[in-house]
């Protein structure tokens, strides 16, 4: 149990980190795109858009949405790791 919450930890930073280099390189990403933006493949950084490729576009939008759910994910794993360890260190009560 102890190996799938770290990997599940590992795998939402890592992916985390994926998108944030992906934005850098992209100057923005689509999940935040305001309406401002005009319609097509656009990814936003500080109110100012930028044309993208399609398959860009496709990877900012992706690894968005992907870094969202594996991140909360990745908190809820490291908790129920933490509660693990918290417990483990927890002495029995004394009974005299």
């Amino acid at each position: 149990m102890r190996k799938v919450l770290l990997t599940i930890v590992a795998i939402g930073v890592l992916n985390f980190a994926v998108f944030a280099i992906g934005a850098w390189v992209l100057h923005g990403d689509a999940v935040g795109t305001h309406p401002r933006c005009p319609p097509g493949d656009y990814v936003e950084n500080k109110g100012v858009c930028h044309q993208v490729s399609h398959a860009a576009y496709l990877f900012s939008k992706i690894s968005g949405y992907s870094a969202i759910i594996s991140m909360v994910l990745a908190m809820g794993a490291s908790l129920i790791l933490e509660y693990q360890k918290a417990s483990a260190a927890v002495d029995p009560p004394q009974s005299s």
